[in-house]
């Protein structure tokens, strides 16, 4: 069992993943890290090893317990397209 009053913030480690993937996990972890107002550090598509990533985010992770939110980066453009498929409905106004 994990007692949350322990937790004295957050880090939150993406290597990679989708838009939808970084998306959601970035509120999810916002919305831990706000509810309980903790300190909350990120870093998006590194590249390394992780417990260097980790142990150096560590080091430079804020000393008081303030929330502060996040923003989700994503390092490549979005691969949204329009669909070809004719709709089934029409729509007037």
């Amino acid at each position: 069992k994990i007692d949350l009053k322990k937790i004295k913030g957050i880090i939150f480690l993406a290597q990679g993943g989708s838009l939808t993937q970084i998306k959601v996990s970035t509120t999810i972890v916002n919305a831990i890290a706000w509810y309980f107002d903790l300190p909350l550090k990120a870093k998006f598509y590194f590249k390394g090893d992780f417990d260097k990533i980790l142990n150096k985010t560590l080091a430079d992770f804020p000393k008081k317990h303030k929330f502060a939110p996040i923003k989700a980066e994503y390092n490549r453009k979005a691969a949204i397209t329009l669909s070809k498929k004719q709709a089934k409905y029409k729509l007037s106004y």
